[in-house]
C-alpha cells in the first residue's frame, strides 16, 4: 500500500516536472518567433529605403501575408510585430529572460504595455535612458515568479514611480483609455463591455442591482417597458421636463437632438433621465454655465434660470 501511495506521488511529481518544462519550453519558441518577426521587420525598412512612396502598401502586404498565413487577425499580428520590434530594440533584459523561458509571451505583452510611460520620459528627456533598464530590472523580479496580471499591476506602479507621474495623471491617462465593445456570444446574447471611471462602474453596478432585486421581488412590474419610478425619480423627471421645454425656448435647434436622445421627458425614466449611472457625479451646485449648456448628461439641460442648488433641484435618486 505505501508502495502504491508513494509511486502516485512520483507520478505526479514527473507530470508536474513535465509539464513547467513544456511551458518553458512554448515560452522559448514563442520568443524565437518574435525575434523572427523583428527579423522581418528590419527587412521591411530595407524595402522602404528603397520604395519610401510605398511605405504604407509594403507594410500593409507583410501584415497581411503573415495573418494570413498564422490565421491570426490582422490587428492582432500588427500588435505582434510592434512588441516583437520593441522588444528587439529596447528591451535587452527582458528579451533575455523570454529566450530562457523565465516569462511568457504573456508576461512581455503587460510589460511592454506599462513600459509607455517610462518610454516617453525618456524620449522627452525628463528622464535619463537607464531609467528603462532600471524598469526592466524591477519588473523582472515580479514577472519571473508571478502571473502576468499581477505583472502588470506591479509595473504599473513601477514606471509611474520612475517616470515621476502624478495619481492625477495615471488617471487622466487611463480616462483615455475609456471603450464600450459588444461581443455576440450566440443564441441572440451578446456580452457588452464597457471599460469607464471606477465611481461610474460602480454607480451603475448599484442601480442595475438594486433594480433587479426590485424586479424578482415584483415579477408584475416587468412588462412595464419603464422603470418603476419612486416620488424622487417622479420629481427628478418633471425637473428634467421643464428643463427641455425651456431649453427648446431658448435653443429651437435644439428640440430635434433633444427628441432623438431622449424622446422628451416621457421616455426619460427608460433610457437616462431617472438613473443613478447616467447622472453626473459631481455636485450640480458646482456646475458651470458652460458645462450645462455643453454636457449631454442630466443636468446640461439645465438653464441657467433653474437654481440647481435649490430646492427645486432634487438630488437624483439612488
Amino acid at each position: 500500500m505505501a508502495s502504491t501511495t508513494s509511486s502516485r506521488f512520483d507520478r505526479r511529481d514527473a507530470l508536474l516536472d513535465a509539464w513547467v518544462e513544456r511551458q518553458r519550453a512554448i515560452a522559448v519558441l514563442q520568443s524565437e518567433a518574435a525575434a523572427l518577426l523583428a527579423e522581418r521587420w528590419e527587412l521591411w525598412r530595407e524595402e522602404v529605403t528603397e520604395h519610401p512612396m510605398h511605405r504604407d502598401a509594403i507594410e500593409r502586404s507583410m501584415i497581411a501575408e503573415y495573418s494570413a498565413a498564422g490565421h491570426i487577425s490582422k490587428g492582432t499580428m500588427e500588435f505582434a510585430f510592434t512588441d516583437a520590434r520593441t522588444l528587439h530594440e529596447d528591451f535587452p533584459l527582458i528579451r533575455r529572460s523570454h529566450q530562457q523561458g523565465l516569462i511568457s509571451a504573456a508576461h512581455v505583452r503587460e510589460i511592454l504595455r506599462e513600459a509607455q510611460p517610462v518610454g516617453a520620459a525618456v524620449r522627452s528627456q525628463t528622464a535619463a535612458p537607464e531609467t528603462l533598464t532600471l524598469y526592466e530590472a524591477a519588473v523582472l523580479e515580479v514577472a519571473e515568479a508571478d502571473t502576468p496580471a499581477r505583472t502588470r499591476a506591479h509595473a504599473r506602479r513601477i514606471a509611474a514611480a520612475l517616470a515621476g507621474s502624478t495619481v492625477v495623471e495615471q488617471h487622466t491617462r487611463a480616462a483615455s483609455e475609456r471603450a464600450v465593445t459588444v461581443r455576440s456570444v450566440g443564441d441572440g446574447m451578446a456580452l457588452l463591455q464597457a471599460v469607464l471611471p471606477e465611481h461610474l462602474a460602480l454607480a451603475i453596478h448599484d442601480r442595475l442591482t438594486a433594480m433587479a432585486r426590485h424586479l424578482s421581488q415584483h415579477p408584475e412590474d416587468r412588462a412595464s417597458a419603464v422603470s418603476v419610478l419612486t416620488d424622487a425619480d417622479e420629481q427628478w423627471a418633471r425637473l428634467v421636463e421643464q428643463a427641455l421645454h425651456a431649453q427648446d425656448e431658448a435653443q429651437p435647434g435644439r428640440e430635434a437632438s433633444h427628441l432623438g436622445r431622449a424622446q422628451r421627458a416621457d421616455d426619460a425614466g427608460a433610457i437616462f433621465s431617472t438613473q443613478t449611472f447616467a447622472v453626473d457625479p459631481f455636485a450640480a451646485s458646482a456646475l458651470t454655465d458652460d458645462r450645462r449648456a455643453d454636457d449631454d448628461l442630466v443636468p446640461s439641460c439645465l438653464p441657467p434660470a433653474v437654481d440647481v442648488a435649490s430646492d427645486a433641484c432634487p438630488v437624483p435618486p439612488p
